[in-house]
């Protein structure tokens, strides 16, 4: 249906234990300005039980069922002419609530371009969760965008690596926003550029329309000084 109506990418997931709540680690931390951010601390749930009817799920079998889920589904978007995205894991810690998580590292990334190695196959490069795994992020960019496997990019600033992070406004992260676009372009990607989660201001609206519309802002000048 898709690509009847010509749509060029879809994203997708892969998370059997997916939902944004305090139940997942994530708590509420005054930032700058007063904003409000979300934390979050491995330790508030690391000892919780494993969800309902999802049981323990060990990693070669998560990758044995996601192969088997995934493999038909690429191959459909070829015929669709359409590319598909896959977000990492957010938080990306190896195992939630006994489930593991194949996403978490950007080692599970390479092996998923390495395992469906199609044209319509690749990622969504989110900033932040890369810089919540802990490693370089402009290496990561370079190996993925040399590949032309990078669908989109989620520009989000976090400080801090798992077990304990924060997400804080786009200019004041642990990733120079600034070199991650002129590696982009380093690497000759031409996709779309997203804002991601925002911290949320007094007197915004509960989608956090004032936060994005700084964000897109700080984006637009990013692109105008690269381009300067």
């Amino acid at each position: 249906a898709a690509g009847e109506v010509s749509i060029p990418m879809l994203e997708w997931r892969f998370w059997p234990d997916f939902f944004w709540d305090s139940r997942v680690g994530y708590y509420e931390i005054p930032g700058r300005g007063e904003a409000s951010l979300r934390a979050f601390d491995y330790d508030r749930i690391r000892n919780a039980p494993p969800f309902d009817g999802i049981g323990i799920v060990g990693e070669e079998e998560m990758w044995s069922r996601f192969l088997y889920f995934a493999k038909p589904i690429v191959k459909s978007a070829e015929q669709a002419n359409l590319k598909l995205s896959m977000h990492p894991n957010d938080p990306p810690i190896s195992k939630m609530r006994g489930v593991a998580r194949i996403f978490h590292h950007t080692d599970g990334l390479r092996r998923f371009v390495r395992e469906i190695p199609s044209s319509a196959n690749g990622i969504t490069f989110c900033v932040g969760t890369i810089a919540e795994m802990g490693v370089n992020v402009l290496e990561e960019i370079r190996y993925f965008g040399k590949l032309g496997r990078i669908n989109i990019v989620h520009l989000r600033a976090v400080r801090g690596t798992v077990p304990r992070y924060k997400e804080v406004f786009i200019d004041e992260g642990d990733v120079d926003m600034f070199l991650a676009m002129k590696t982009y372009k380093e690497v000759g990607y031409e996709g779309l550029i997203d804002s991601d989660h925002t911290p949320h201001m007094e007197g915004d609206t509960k989608y956090g329309h004032m936060g994005r519309a700084f964000s897109h802002e700080y984006m637009r000048a990013l692109i105008h000084a690269l381009n300067s």
